[in-house]
């Protein structure tokens, strides 16, 4: 039988090494580039967060030239608070890691950008190949890149892998992400063309 996996990254931090990001994002507001407002939302969301991540830098961050952005990875360590009573490999850990695999995903194109300014970001699908059998609830690297954006759209990948290196799963992403500096539009009919493309991707 053939097999191969591409391997857990080197010098990776361990999840108890890595910040839940509060203090970044307390830095964020320092700095004016996110409001107190948002801040504290984010702190009443992660409280009550089934699943907790612990985010680490970015790989290849001041690679900001569009020909060396997709060199870009954004990785953390995520897994559902408390304990899921399934068994390994059961529904209620795919079910699980299903919607941690849709947490801040066509997000990354707006990290990978540094873009501050994003008015609209609309999932138009999401594909997941499970790998290998796993439990949600322990530490599983999220490791996403985003290969191209364009046409207002942006596409984005990701690896799911287990602290052992087991490859656990792939997810592939687009999704409409647009610019709040584009001026005249009507928010309705952009509401509007954006459902409308959800739904003749899904044809």
């Amino acid at each position: 039988m053939l097999s191969h996996a591409e391997p857990l990254p080197t010098s990776l931090s361990k999840p108890e090494d890595c910040s839940d990001g509060t203090a970044e994002a307390a830095e964020l507001v320092r700095k004016g580039i996110i409001s107190e407002a948002s801040f504290k939302a984010g702190i009443a969301h992660r409280a009550s967060d089934p699943f907790e991540r612990r985010p680490m830098q970015v790989l290849n961050d001041s690679n900001d030239s569009p020909a060396e952005i997709h060199t870009k990875r954004v990785r953390s360590w995520v897994r559902a608070k408390g304990r899921i009573s399934a068994p390994k490999g059961g529904a209620a850990h795919l079910e699980a890691l299903a919607y941690m695999s849709d947490s801040w995903f066509i997000g990354t194109v707006g990290r990978a950008h540094k873009a501050t300014d994003i008015g609209m970001m609309v999932s138009l699908d999401h594909t997941i190949y499970f790998h290998a059998p796993f439990r949600a609830d322990e530490w599983m690297l999220m490791d996403v890149l985003t290969p191209w954006t364009g046409d207002q759209r942006g596409l984005v990948q990701q690896r799911i892998m287990a602290q052992d290196g087991t490859l656990l799963a792939t997810c592939y992403q687009e999704g409409v992400v647009r610019l709040r500096e584009l001026k005249g539009e009507n928010p309705e009919e952009i509401r509007g063309s954006a459902i409308a493309v959800k739904k003749e991707s899904k044809l």
